[in-house]
């Protein structure tokens, strides 16, 4: 027997990232205020990108005041590797990061970045997704996923060094309605096992459990319209990820 289960919808329950506004951070905006300590502008070959607000890891920060509160700002990071970590505060209060409070979107590569991420969040912060070795010539999107920031601040922690590039606003969610989950995806739990079915639209997609501390319990593509998973109860952050659009969702399995 099929146990349906209890879905709980997030506020952010859908993002799609359009008609941004991106505010370098070499210029000037009526729209916010940059403040920089400690680092210097420079220029490593990402022409999108330079110069950029080079950072490195003993106390640099930059902060961004907003002229009027903003909901879902993001901010362009560049070149982290894994020893570069870099902490986040929200209207002057620490700001944990993790997959409930912050989504990264694809990096975009300039030069060599190999594996799928550019940026991780790891025990809270930013951390680069690959070695020093590896080298990470790209930049990731992250979006804040909360409303009426008045201010926000990015601090190095650790590392050689990487880039702060610019901070986007104005960015539209979709509306719930435009992603109705009911018709597009249903979950069924019975003994540990999950089933899943979806419309044929979302094959392909990659989905991604997270617990509430942001850890990620389980990821993989939906190749299938019906797929069975093991899976331990709880309450988790279901997100789908398909042609650039997050579609974020909680549930309960019990």
């Amino acid at each position: 027997m099929k146990t349906p289960l209890l879905l709980i919808i997030l506020l952010f329950s859908l993002k799609n990232y359009s008609q941004c506004t991106n505010v370098p951070s070499n210029s000037t905006s009526s729209n916010l205020t940059y403040t920089f300590v400690g680092g210097s502008f420079q220029s490593y070959g990402c022409a999108p990108i330079d110069p950029t607000y080079w950072m490195a890891g003993n106390g640099n920060s930059v902060t961004v005041t907003f002229t009027t509160p903003q909901d879902y700002p993001r901010f362009r990071v560049w070149g982290m590797n894994t020893d570069d970590v870099a902490s986040v505060m929200v209207n002057n209060a620490s700001y944990p990061m993790n997959a409930t409070t912050a989504t990264y979107l694809p990096k975009v590569v300039c030069g060599i970045s190999p594996g799928p991420d550019g940026i991780v969040f790891t025990n809270g912060n930013i951390v680069g997704a690959n070695t020093p070795v590896q080298g990470n010539y790209s930049y990731s999107d992250i979006e804040l996923t909360t409303t009426g920031v008045t201010s926000f601040k990015v601090t190095g922690l650790s590392g050689a060094g990487w880039g702060f590039a610019s901070t986007i606003v104005f960015c539209e969610p979709l509306s719930k309605d435009e992603f109705d989950w009911n018709s597009n995806v249903s979950f069924y739990s019975n003994n540990n096992i999950l089933q899943i079915e979806i419309n044929e639209e979302l094959l392909d997609s990659k989905i991604a459990f997270y617990d509430l501390l942001g850890r990620q319990i389980k990821e993989f593509k939906l190749v299938s319209t019906s797929s069975s998973h093991t899976i331990d109860s709880g309450i988790y952050l279901i997100k789908i990820e398909k042609q650039g659009a997050t579609f974020s969702k909680k549930v309960m399995i019990n």
